[in-house]
């Protein structure tokens, strides 16, 4: 990824700062705030955004 992509990757203000977290890139990416370097999730952000805003999404992996 080029430097402009790297900082595309956004992550909850809701985190405080904290690493457990994921981060979602615009471009469908989804990754560990841990392990940055790591594995991506390729996603349809259309239907997170759906699955998030409905509450189908949650901590505990449910």
């Amino acid at each position: 990824m080029t430097e402009e992509e790297v900082e595309e990757w956004r992550k909850s203000s809701r985190t405080q700062g904290q690493t457990n977290c994921v981060e979602i890139h615009p471009q469908g990416l989804v990754r560990d705030s841990k392990q940055r370097s790591g594995p991506h999730l390729r996603v349809d952000l259309a239907t997170l955004t759906a699955a998030i805003k409905a509450g189908r999404v949650d901590s505990r992996g449910e």
